[in-house]
């Protein structure tokens, strides 16, 4: 009895699988989407068995929940929708489900970046055709370039039979301020150009302790030399212009010196 039992159980969960495939089919027509397309996550959320369910402008993700069946795991708001060379793109703003708490667990800056470049910062509480209520101010929608939060996500789906559907995350993250621990600085981690500085210090006071002694009293006997040469030149002027200025007593010099005893 309990493999007939297992045996059934694999043949409806089979036929369900099918029919979802056979199902899957995604349309557009003016700004509305329509039709079922197989997803596997939204965000942090993981599906088993995920189908999402569109209608118009509104969106429900269903997905195996932990008895078994398939149940609502988010609901959205599905908005800026365009069709693509491939498919169709747009946004949607999940609000109700009991997988909200997985997407709210990103901790996110919530803003909306305007068509002319400012932006409006705050909570986004609600999102409609018209317009996008953010820090409680509703922002038309043709005035609106992105939307960034934890519930809102960028979609893009493929037409047709078997479509490809993906969720892109907006959420940019809230910048965390951590507090950078000083570090001490010991002898070892001392910088390698204040070791330099140091060693050649040390090699120029050396060098000046070795070199000075041997300049010093060289540029002294050099100073005295010249300055007794500067003396004896001085003297033989002297005695040149004596002997032109007063040939008398230069000669009587002379003489007194050669008549000596």
């Amino acid at each position: 009895m309990r493999f007939v039992s297992l045996c059934l159980s694999l043949l409806i969960a089979f036929q369900l699988t099918c029919y979802s495939v056979a199902t899957a089919q995604v349309s557009f027509s003016g700004d509305a989407v329509s039709g079922q397309a197989p997803v596997n996550k939204v965000g942090a959320l993981l599906l088993t068995e995920g189908l999402a369910i569109m209608s118009a402008n509104t969106i429900e993700v269903q997905g195996k929940g932990p008895n078994g069946p398939k149940q609502s795991q988010l609901r959205g708001k599905i908005f800026k929708t365009s069709q693509t060379a491939n498919g169709v793109k747009g946004h949607v703003y999940f609000d109700q489900g009991p997988g909200l708490g997985s997407l709210d667990a990103a901790n996110c800056d919530e803003f909306v970046k305007m068509s002319d470049g400012t932006k409006v910062s705050g909570p986004i509480s609600e999102v409609t055709d018209q317009a996008v209520t953010c820090a409680r101010r509703a922002i038309p929608m043709n005035e609106v370039a992105e939307v960034h939060s934890a519930r809102v996500f960028k979609f893009t789906s493929s037409l047709g039979d078997k479509p490809h559907l993906n969720f892109e995350p907006t959420c940019i993250r809230a910048v965390s301020s951590t507090k950078v621990k000083q570090q001490k600085t010991s002898s070892n981690d001392f910088p390698v150009v204040g070791k330099v500085l140091i060693a050649a210090t040390v090699i120029a006071v050396v060098t000046c302790a070795i070199v000075l002694p041997i300049v010093i009293p060289a540029a002294v006997n050099h100073h005295h030399d010249h300055k007794m040469n500067n003396r004896n030149a001085n003297q033989v002027i002297y005695n040149k212009l004596n002997k032109i200025l007063h040939p008398s007593s230069s000669s009587s010099s002379s003489l007194n010196s050669s008549s000596g005893p």
